[in-house]
């Protein structure tokens, strides 16, 4: 979700940044020799990079940023700051942002990192008031989700532990199991953990029974799945979610 209507882009940014350098040399802090000896690398390849005869990565430019001891934000204008954040704050009111996270959901995928984010995307707060830590994630293929599923192709998630910890069989919950990511229907029974008809895991049908300490239930039951659907990235109305 852009934070302003004017798009700035890396390229606007790799402009100022040069152009930043270029005043400086031009005011005779540094020389190319010097600055490239702090940032390490060769004085011929700082010419061309400082005349656009050649591009630059983004070490490069981490490298310049830091021999200037600048930052990106020091490259942003007062005003797109200001209008950046101004939209921030009214659309703060109406919506959270939650992350979207790299991978996905089912039986032959790792389960994905909590802080592997590729992209925020904007949710209506009064339909998610009462959950804290929420997450998006997508949804893999899983022959045992059958028809409740559907269809589906993105979750999103409730991280809080309440939630993990008062399991309720009509509920849905994202559990890690061998080291994969399965989104399943939970009871508990003592000290058991009882996956609903749970076959795959086992190779009969059936519910598995795992055998839980105190400590390892939360490290199984990694989430609640408050909403799925298809990708709501693409579809362009909020109210879907109420």
């Amino acid at each position: 979700m852009p934070l302003s209507s004017t798009r700035l882009t890396l390229a606007t940014l790799q402009h100022r940044l040069l152009t930043v350098v270029k005043h400086r040399l031009y005011n005779g802090e540094f020389t190319e020799r010097s600055l490239s000896r702090q940032i390490g690398v060769s004085q011929p390849h700082m010419h061309n990079v400082l005349k656009g005869v050649r591009g630059f990565s983004t070490d490069f430019g981490d490298a310049l940023l830091a021999g200037l001891d600048f930052s990106l934000i020091d490259l942003i204008e007062t005003h797109e700051l200001d209008r950046a954040l101004e939209q921030r704050r009214k659309m703060g009111f109406h919506t959270r942002m939650v992350p979207v996270l790299r991978g996905r959901l089912g039986p032959h995928a790792p389960f994905p990192s909590w802080e592997d984010v590729i992209e925020w995307f904007p949710l209506p707060r009064t339909s998610f008031e009462n959950s804290g830590r929420l997450v998006m994630v997508e949804v893999g293929e899983d022959a045992e989700l059958g028809p409740a599923f559907h269809r589906v192709q993105f979750a999103l998630l409730s991280r809080d532990e309440p939630c993990r910890i008062a399991l309720n069989g009509r509920h849905w919950y994202a559990i890690q199991w061998g080291g994969a990511g399965l989104i399943r229907q939970l009871r508990k029974e003592n000290q058991r953990l009882v996956v609903l008809g749970q076959s795959t895991l086992t190779g009969h049908n059936g519910p598995t029974h795992m055998e839980l300490q105190d400590s390892a239930h939360l490290r199984v039951v990694r989430a609640q799945v408050v909403w799925a659907g298809r990708d709501p990235r693409i579809i362009p109305s909020l109210n879907r979610w109420t």
